[in-house]
């Protein structure tokens, strides 16, 4: 086989934007490596957990939720192992304060093999990179399509196998090409990249809910992807071992290689953890919002309120808490009208009482202090989510993707919620109806409230 397109290994690394010298891994393959003791801890010292398991994904999805929880699951044990039971910051001061996620992807994409950038072995970089265009009669398999290139790896790990590691495809598809990178690949390792970065966002979120602080932003938030030599299959279909007996049909070609024994599709985390040492006036606030419930309602016996255009976005410091709907004519169930129901607790028949609840964790605590100038102060507001009536007259209201108002064409109920908060062990400091200008129709934010809930002091006369 004549060769009419020679690369150099530094120059393919530069197309598949990847170094010489690939990221140095302090990597053991499968396991999971924790540093940091109690005391050093509580001295100001990291703990650091570095975790690497094989992450099996759907193909082409990229959910996390799945894959993230074996993860996180070994994470708090080994936390727990240092600290004790009781994890959240507020009692061990633990703060996440550096992430850094490596995600895999095996060599192959969307029906055919591709490029990798690393050796299965996970340290070494892909050997050099040879690539040609040949003609069918030049090749063997016959499902070689005429005039396009290909690239094999020239190593003793595949043998004499002259494999293609750009897609050639029965159906006349191709996302090869003559020398440069493929597609495949290139989707390949954004896949990964995908994977990896809702990984940790995943992370952050369920650290969070269980109380650990995340700094907002990391000091150090990184995300990389790597493909992986798997022999130009997927991982369950490698040859880990090298043995013809374990092959499936047609993959006797990797007789003569070493065996691809680890999977592409991995996860390595690596977290450091630090204490929060004297976190003052935010971590106070943080430890009095978190479990606060807050009630926006509608009671029968306050006033004559019976339409379908009173459901409200319910905000702190701008951040979205939930949807309060307080509809209670037709009070229609179908649509978004169903979604923004999730918060209400009690709800009578019509022209009666209706009750939504918010109760603050810990993610939604740290957002609404995120980046504030005095967390003393939190400020509580509402906003109309009503997008005007139907203006059908009567009957039953248009069901689109937005909240259309009642039949009558009213435009958003103008009478502001009442509003009962109350601390975590369920004490309430404030009952009442803030006093604030709502004209019908008005969608604007309106700031009702500001609270200082340490001392649980509201002042609802705010304009």
């Amino acid at each position: 086989m004549k060769k009419n397109v020679k690369s150099e290994l530094n120059r393919v690394q530069e197309i598949m934007g990847i170094k010489p010298n690939l990221v140095e891994q302090n990597i053991s393959i499968g396991k999971t490596i924790v540093t940091g003791k109690e005391e050093t801890f509580k001295a100001g010292k990291p703990i650091t957990v570095t975790m690497d398991k094989e992450a099996t994904y759907v193909a082409m999805d990229s959910d996390p939720k799945k894959v993230v929880m074996p993860f996180y699951n070994e994470l708090v044990k080994k936390l727990q192992a240092i600290l004790g039971d009781n994890i959240k910051t507020a009692d061990s001061g633990l703060k996440l304060v550096k992430a850094k996620i490596i995600a895999g992807a095996s060599n192959y994409y969307d029906g055919g093999s591709t490029e990798a950038d690393i050796m299965n072995d996970r340290k070494t970089a892909m050997p050099k990179l040879e690539c040609e265009t040949v003609t069918q009669e030049d090749h063997d398999p016959p499902d070689f399509i005429e005039g396009l290139g290909y690239c094999i790896y020239e190593s003793p790990t595949y043998g004499n196998s002259d494999w293609q590691w750009i897609e050639h495809r029965k159906d006349g598809s191709s996302s090869g090409n003559k020398g440069g990178t493929s597609s495949g690949y290139k989707d390949n390792k954004a896949l990964a990249l995908s994977r990896g970065t809702k990984f940790l966002a995943y992370l952050k979120e369920l650290l969070m809910n269980k109380g650990i602080d995340v700094l907002q932003p990391l000091t150090e938030e990184i995300v990389e992807a790597f493909v992986v030599d798997t022999g130009g299959v997927i991982d369950r279909n490698r040859n880990k071992d090298a043995d013809r007996n374990a092959l499936k049909p047609g993959h006797e070609r990797y007789v003569d290689s070493a065996g691809w024994p680890n999977p592409g599709q991995f996860i390595t985390m690596q977290l450091e953890f630090l204490k929060e040492v004297g976190g003052g006036q935010v971590d106070d606030v943080l430890s009095c919002l978190v479990d606060m419930n807050i009630k926006v309602a509608y009671y029968k016996a306050s006033n004559n309120h019976n339409c379908d255009a009173a459901i409200f976005t319910v905000l702190m410091n701008k951040n979205v808490i939930g949807t309060a709907n307080l509809n209670n004519y037709n009070d229609p169930n179908k649509g978004p009208y169903a979604d923004s129901k999730k918060s209400r607790i009690k709800s009578g028949g019509g022209g009666g009482t209706r009750v939504c609840q918010f109760i603050i964790d810990n993610a939604k605590a740290q957002k609404i202090l995120a980046g504030s100038k005095n967390p003393s102060k939190i400020e509580m507001g509402i906003k109309g989510a009503i997008i005007g009536g139907t203006g059908d007259g009567g009957g039953k209201p248009k069901y689109k993707d937005v909240y259309n108002g009642d039949p009558k064409n009213r435009g958003l109920h103008a009478s502001v919620p009442h509003v009962r908060i109350a601390d975590a062990d369920g004490n309430e400091f404030y009952a009442g109806f803030p006093e604030v200008n709502m004209k019908r129709g008005d969608t604007s934010y309106k700031k009702i409230i500001v609270m200082d809930v340490c001392k649980q002091e509201v002042d609802d006369n705010v304009g």
